[in-house]
């Protein structure tokens, strides 16, 4: 291990800090099941403790040094803990044959979300993507010592003394450029491959190392048997930039986790491993004590925040969820209780990282650890830099810095100029370092550069149109035809030719407005509208009213009226009701979502991704900071309701042949 390693915000997966964990628990310094890969709180104080006991500076961060104490400093020495009975109740209660397997081998099966016939043949058990487990047609026991025909042949000459499992999906996945296909496997059903998977590693005592729990793409590296390019299951349909290592050590660790839990070894001082209260900085206030460390992670607690900076607290129908009113603007934040043993049992906790992505903030810890900064305008742009503005986008697979700088700058030699996350002009050593997902901020305006129009070929609206009213709800088919004839247009106007953007845009318009069937709010005077009024922006008796919902966003306040006045060359804020007219509806809503923002200009949909590897849920944020409010309309958050719906129009786009 010969880098360094320390702890750092926004916390990322890295293999190397498995390793480090494992070497922390067989020593006693961190907790069984502190093997997760992240190096958080709990791991820079088992660092600590581990330093001050070797006589080393106790600073928590693992260099050369500490790495050689540690017996790190060799190639690949991962320490694994033993396999211990289970105590938690099994994954699968059925019964298991007797048997004497040394490894298990995952798998996807590279077809539908449910287990067919062929499927069960090659696999022991398959778990299918509502999480339920389905046993293969031979048992372990046939892979002892296989006869033709009569063992699950799920792995190229490693089948003998091998268990099969399998994640059901990923039909069509393409592995470069990744496309996870029609069936693309889920984090709740790798949850609970995991768990199986710890289930027959007690039961058959099959100890948790590189070796012996691996994925099918992991054989022919780790094992020497040629696998004819195998990648299963090493992309995480969520997650395509993690590498195969570290997708299969996090697949281990969650593996040797579980054990922990069924075992129910836990750590004698575990609920009471608080660290001094941290302090944070948010909208240029300071709260002193306002963030707890503990449990691998840093945490606030939004009422106690709330009360110091003013926030007011309103009821929320949502269990596990708190709205707060911040300058004028609800937030939906997903809360939950954590206990100590000093503190017992309180509710209204939100992990720091996850308050700054709901509020569109930056997080950065300063150098002696003690204060945690959130950075940036609540639900708005990232703080000017010496009176220039600054925009955030986020990696893209494919991307480069050269790539950025040439379609954000228009000089792919200004690739200099991008910051990272933290400000910091980036060097090629950090180039280099790049992924997926990663944030990117680029100096200039706050609107991105003008794209040059595309001439959109004959009859494309009216594929769209059929393809549109197949996937929306049977009453709103007529309005789809309509409402494609001007929001494909506006999306070739505007550049926007990603099919899962603009399945996105048309999943808004429905849950908004029905696809223009409500293309102006209608006025009750109610208390959520009286509302209106307070919005800063709002300067005049009667604007509330005067600039209600319009379009097929429902667009709202004078300041959103003004801002795409100025960007469309019309005065929307002199004749609002022409922002109901279907045309400009659509440029409205198709500007909005692409590049301006209606919440943040860092809130538009590159930011969520690209075709085939596009966060669907999270989108959401885009227009309203309701992704985990529950909808009565959906049976499920707003957030998944509205992604599900995209889904099924981004397929329906597909199968009719679309192709931009």
């Amino acid at each position: 291990m010969s880098m360094v390693l320390r702890y750092e915000l926004p916390l990322r997966f890295n293999p190397a800090v498995v390793t480090l964990q494992d070497r922390l628990v067989a020593l006693n310094h961190l907790p069984s099941g502190g093997a997760d890969g992240y190096f958080g709180p709990a791991t820079r104080k088992a660092v600590r403790r581990f330093q001050e006991f070797a006589n080393l500076d106790p600073s928590g961060t693992v260099d050369s040094g500490t790495s050689r104490e540690l017996g790190l400093s060799g190639a690949n020495a991962i320490v694994f803990r033993p396999v211990a009975a289970m105590s938690r109740p099994p994954v699968w209660d059925g019964p298991l044959p007797q048997a004497s397997p040394q490894r298990i081998i995952l798998h996807w099966t590279a077809g539908g979300a449910r287990a067919s016939s062929v499927d069960r043949k090659h696999y022991h058990f398959l778990v299918q993507q509502d999480g339920t487990i389905v046993k293969g047609v031979h048992g372990i026991d046939a892979n002892d010592a296989p006869k033709k025909g009569k063992y699950a042949a799920h792995t190229r000459n490693k089948n003998t003394k091998s268990i099969g499992l399998s994640l059901c999906g990923m039909a069509g996945a393409r592995e470069r450029p990744f496309n996870p296909g029609q069936a693309p496997f889920n984090k709740d059903q790798l949850q609970v491959l995991t768990r199986l998977a710890a289930q027959l590693c007690a039961h058959y005592q099959i100890p948790v190392t590189r070796e012996t729990v691996l994925g099918h793409g992991e054989v022919q590296d780790l094992l020497g048997v040629t696998q004819s390019a195998k990648w299963d299951p090493m992309v995480l349909p969520w997650d395509p930039s993690m590498g195969k290592r570290a997708v299969g050590d996090m697949m281990r660790a969650m593996v040797q986790a579980e054990l922990n839990l069924q075992s129910g070894d836990a750590y004698a001082d575990d609920l009471d491993d608080l660290g001094a209260p941290l302090d944070i900085l948010i909208d240029g206030q300071i709260v002193n004590g306002g963030v707890l460390d503990f449990d691998t992670a840093l945490w606030t607690h939004i009422p106690s925040v709330a009360d110091q900076l003013g926030w007011t607290i309103t009821a929320s129908e949502t269990p596990g969820e708190m709205e707060v009113l911040i300058n004028d603007a609800s937030f939906f934040l997903p809360v939950q209780e954590l206990e100590t043993q000093r503190n017992g049992m309180q509710s209204g906790f939100i992990p720091v990282q996850k308050l700054a992505e709901e509020l569109s903030l930056s997080v950065t810890l300063s150098d002696d650890g003690s204060l945690v900064t959130l950075g940036g305008e609540i639900g708005g742009a990232l703080p000017a830099d010496n009176g220039v503005a600054r925009r955030q986008i986020t990696i893209r697979p494919g991307d480069t810095l050269s790539a950025i700088a040439r379609r954000e700058l228009g000089d792919a030699t200004k690739w200099r100029e991008l910051l990272d996350s933290s400000g910091t002009p980036f060097t090629e050593a950090m180039a280099l370092r790049l992924r997926a997902g990663d944030t990117v901020i680029i100096p200039g305006p706050d609107t991105a550069p003008a794209r040059p129009k595309l001439s959109m070929p004959d009859d494309l609206a009216g594929l769209f149109a059929e393809a549109a009213a197949m996937s929306c709800h049977p009453l709103n088919r007529d309005a789809a035809r309509e409402a494609a004839k001007v929001i494909i247009p506006a999306c070739f106007e505007f550049g926007v030719l990603d099919l899962s953007h603009i399945a996105y845009i048309f999943a808004t318009a429905e849950h908004e407005t029905n696809l223009g069937r409500l293309m102006v709010e209608v006025w009750r005077d109610s208390a959520e509208q009286k509302k209106y009024e307070t919005n800063p922006s709002n300067s005049k008796k009667g604007d509330g009213k005067k600039f209600k919902g319009r379009g097929f966003v429902q667009l709202t306040f004078r300041e959103n009226y003004a801002k795409f006045s100025k960007s469309l060359g019309i005065n929307l804020e002199t004749d609002p009701d022409r922002a109901a007219d279907p045309e400009i509806a659509a440029k409205v809503l198709v500007l909005g979502m692409d590049r301006m923002g209606y919440r943040s200009p860092k809130l538009v949909l590159k930011k969520y991704g690209v075709d085939g590897a596009f966060d669907f849920e999270a989108a959401r944020q885009i227009v309203n900071a309701d992704t985990n409010r529950w909808s009565k309309r959906y049976k499920t958050t707003r957030g998944k309701g509205i992604g599900l719906s995209a889904e099924r129009y981004r397929e329906a786009f597909r199968a009719a042949g679309i192709q931009l």
